[in-house]
């Protein structure tokens, strides 16, 4: 295959053939602005333009216009495609155009851009999307006390004596070392976010009745902090037997 400039030079050394053959217009010129070359009457684009591959030329051959619509390629056409592909590597100025023209759609340059992270009006500091605050001030403002979670400061409070490493493990042995809402088996402690916690069934640190403690994952230790009434009721079934 000739290269570019070399079929450009034959275009341009045909152009006189080319206006003896058709009668050109005056006014008929190639669609392309930066062309702007005299052309048939029937054309659009100057042979140069659609050599090259302008967009508005395959636009033009795009969808259903196109003489191969709807004609299958074979698998052989399509290894020859490939193979043909194949190794095909941008050269520096290619490479550094389509760089320029992806910055300039980036950003708050951007058509899509809604003027980027949130930020926390006290502080100022990137957030997340859908919070209001950053987490230190978020703490201060609904935390607390001032939480709708708030049951008084339990979290805070002490646990008894008796709730000791003796304890827990002679729970965790009770229990096979498997939670008992996920039945996650977890023999040794793995990491913090890995490991098997003794839980209060009704929620009171103060009491330690084997009865009222049970084994569970980490993660099942912060779900059952919710619905409370509910978790004490299942936990509580469960250790009689009826679940």
């Amino acid at each position: 295959m000739e290269k570019l400039p070399v079929i450009k030079r034959r275009i341009r050394k045909n152009r006189k053939l080319e206006a003896q053959r058709y009668k050109i217009k005056k006014n008929k010129r190639c669609a392309d602005k930066y062309c702007n070359e005299l052309i048939s009457p029937n054309a659009k684009y100057c042979n140069f333009c659609v050599l090259k591959g302008d967009r508005r030329s395959r636009n033009y051959h795009k969808g259903k216009s196109n003489p191969l619509y709807g004609i299958p390629r074979s698998e052989a056409v399509k290894n020859k495609i490939s193979n043909a592909n194949k190794g095909n590597m941008f050269s520096a100025l290619s490479r550094m155009k389509m760089s320029e023209s992806h910055k300039r759609l980036t950003g708050s340059k951007s058509s899509r851009w809604k003027g980027g992270k949130p930020r926390c009006p006290i502080c100022n500091k990137e957030i997340c999307y859908g919070s209001k605050y950053c987490q230190s001030h978020l703490y201060i403002l609904i935390g607390g006390e001032k939480s709708h979670l708030w049951k008084g400061g339990k979290s805070f409070e002490i646990y008894p004596p008796e709730f000791n490493k003796r304890l827990k493990e002679k729970i965790k042995k009770r229990d096979g070392h498997t939670c008992q809402l996920c039945g996650d088996y977890i023999p040794v402690f793995i990491s913090q976010k890995e490991r098997l916690v003794v839980h209060h069934i009704d929620y009171d640190k103060q009491n330690c009745n084997e009865d009222n403690l049970t084994a569970l994952c980490h993660f099942c230790n912060i779900s059952v902090n919710k619905s409370r009434e509910q978790w004490t009721k299942y936990f509580n079934s469960k250790m009689a037997g009826g679940i």
